[in-house]
């Protein structure tokens, strides 16, 4: 298998950082330390491309379950929010603990993207299944994360 150059530069990206051979600036702080956790925590290879993880449906079921009233109430504002959005390419995701999608509205011309990328219920997105990530860094530091995506 050959190794896109972005995804090398990438890697050398995160172990200078991580390392410190990289002045602290370059990268935001949340991001370092989630990439030293990947690293030295998870043991997450930076080349290695994972997919999310999908749980069975009656785990998702479950996990919905669990968090009883507070989905309804949440997929209303998401739906508020999406209209908003529309045609920006951009997805809302409310995620469990664990980084399990529970819920998942977005742009319809985004849809098809989003599902190949992952984004969809029941998918984990946790730091310890994928490395840095939005949701997986924001319920890891339980502070928000911003970063822009751009899917091919």
């Amino acid at each position: 298998m050959r190794l896109r150059q972005e995804s090398l530069g990438h890697a050398r990206l995160i172990e200078s950082t991580v390392r410190g051979r990289l002045a602290t600036g370059d990268v935001g702080q949340a991001v370092r330390h989630s990439w030293n956790r990947c690293l030295s925590t998870y043991s997450l290879d930076p080349l290695q491309v994972k997919k999310p993880v999908i749980v069975e449906r009656a785990d998702l079921e479950a996990r919905q379950e669990r968090i009883g009233s507070v989905l309804p109430i949440a997929r209303i504002e998401m739906l508020g929010l999406s209209k908003q959005m529309h045609h920006s390419q951009y997805g809302i995701m409310l995620t469990d603990h664990d980084g399990v999608i529970l819920s998942y509205v977005g742009d319809p011309a985004f849809s098809s993207v989003a599902r190949r990328s992952g984004f969809r219920e029941g998918a984990v997105w946790s730091e310890q299944e994928l490395g840095t990530n939005g949701m997986g860094t924001c319920l890891m530091t339980r502070e928000p994360i911003a970063r822009e995506w751009v899917f091919s």
